[in-house]
């Protein structure tokens, strides 16, 4: 049995396989052949591609190219976040699970659009069970994360997300604390800023210098691109501090990324 999973926008989706019983080198040729066989009908506008190999020592390498260009700057938001949710995402599965509790480890790579390595991540049965905890005891997000949408799929990528947060990009000086959707179904990221940084972006043309500045970016219109066929019609960032004081709000429209 395959079950799918979807990651919206700068995050990555998985298939994983659940395997009968077999022994420890049987079970991982089973699940890296179910999920080659599966893997082209889970690329997005993000995550280009992806396969998984064997690799000595009873390892299993999940390799992830995505459309993420290469800059200092990505590579220190994504090296962690990426990993992290798909390993969030094997602890979900039986078959994953017991692969490691076999002593079988799972190689998480992923590639930028040069083929570089911008983030990567061992998951063995040690990290695992610290990843099981976290979630454990995180504060429950299911009655006030996607209450605005009926989308199971975005619902759980949702959930998943924001159990893994912060994003904290240093360079810019911003921290996003939470994604959610709107009642006009906008994904909305929700970015702190300080008090200082906050004050110069106020107004009408602060916020318009914001809008041209995130509209260059190239993975935003592939956001919304990925998305906006689980019912999202923009992108909305709301930039607040850290006790919540509204500093501006920038709206991208499928107009405006002309979609």
């Amino acid at each position: 049995m395959i079950k799918k999973f979807a990651v919206i926008g700068l995050i990555a989706l998985l298939l994983v396989a659940t395997v009968s019983c077999k022994n420890t080198q049987e079970k991982m040729q089973t699940f890296i052949i179910e999920y080659n066989q599966t893997a082209s009908s889970f690329s997005n506008q993000i995550v280009t591609s992806t396969k998984a190999e064997a690799e000595e020592g009873n390892q299993i390498k999940l390799i992830f190219e995505t459309s993420i260009e290469d800059t200092p700057s990505n590579r220190a938001i994504y090296k962690d976040m990426f990993p992290t949710v798909i390993a969030d995402l094997l602890s979900n599965e039986k078959s994953s699970i017991e692969l490691l509790e076999e002593g079988v480890k799972f190689d998480v790579v992923f590639l930028a659009d040069n083929t570089k390595e911008i983030g990567s991540m061992i998951v063995d049965q040690k990290k695992m069970q610290e990843i099981i905890k976290k979630k454990s005891t995180a504060i429950p997000t299911a009655n006030s994360i996607g209450k605005n949408t009926e989308n199971s799929e975005l619902k759980q990528a949702l959930e998943l997300m924001n159990r893994n947060l912060p994003i904290v990009d240093k360079s810019a000086g911003t921290k996003v604390v939470k994604i959610d959707i709107s009642e006009k179904h906008e994904l909305v990221y929700f970015v702190e800023i300080d008090d200082k940084q906050g004050e110069l972006l106020k107004g009408p043309e602060a916020k318009l210098l914001m809008k041209e500045s995130i509209l260059r970016a190239p993975q935003t219109s592939k956001v919304l691109a990925g998305v906006r066929g689980l019912g999202v019609v923009a992108i909305k960032y709301v930039y607040q501090s850290s006790k919540g004081k509204l500093f501006n709000e920038v709206t991208l429209t499928q107009a405006d990324l002309r979609l």
